[in-house]
């Protein structure tokens, strides 16, 4: 459920603009609905590995989940490829807060999977953040309620 709409600047394509979000209370992403991009005229091409829009363009990257993203920022920094782990936002000298955003961050997907994705990045103390969040996945009301039987 949604917190409130806000209104935040980001660059995008090589042009300042706005975009109105709602805020949730889960740890995810932004994310663009299908109608923005659409709204946009955002056209991907995955052999160039690029999305073009509003006269622009911008490098596009998969997630190891799956996913497609894209730079946003005010700063020149952000056009530099980098591991995933930087867009992250999360204190990773806590394990358990790491643990539990990353669970949160790729949809309460498995420990075993995330576990495959964290041992690629330079993240301190792998095994005890999958301590941590094999801890949280089991009293997760989330994954509790979804869970395949």
């Amino acid at each position: 459920m949604s917190e409130s709409l806000v209104t935040i600047p980001v660059k995008m394509f090589g042009k300042d603009i706005m975009i109105k979000t709602y805020v949730v209370e889960n740890e995810i992403p932004l994310l663009l609905s299908r109608q923005t991009m659409k709204d946009l005229n955002f056209v991907i091409d995955m052999s160039q590995k690029k999305i073009f829009a509003m006269g622009g363009e911008e490098e596009i990257w998969d997630t190891h989940s799956g996913h497609l993203v894209i730079s946003i920022g005010r700063c020149d920094d952000m056009k530099k490829p980098q591991k995933e782990e930087c867009a992250l936002l999360v204190d990773i000298t806590d394990d358990k807060k790491t643990a539990v955003h990353l669970h949160k961050y790729f949809a309460h997907g498995s420990t075993k999977k995330i576990g495959e994705w964290l041992r690629t990045t330079n993240i301190p103390n792998v095994a005890g953040i999958l301590k941590e969040m094999d801890d949280y996945a089991r009293s997760c009301e989330f994954c509790l309620k979804h869970k395949s039987k």
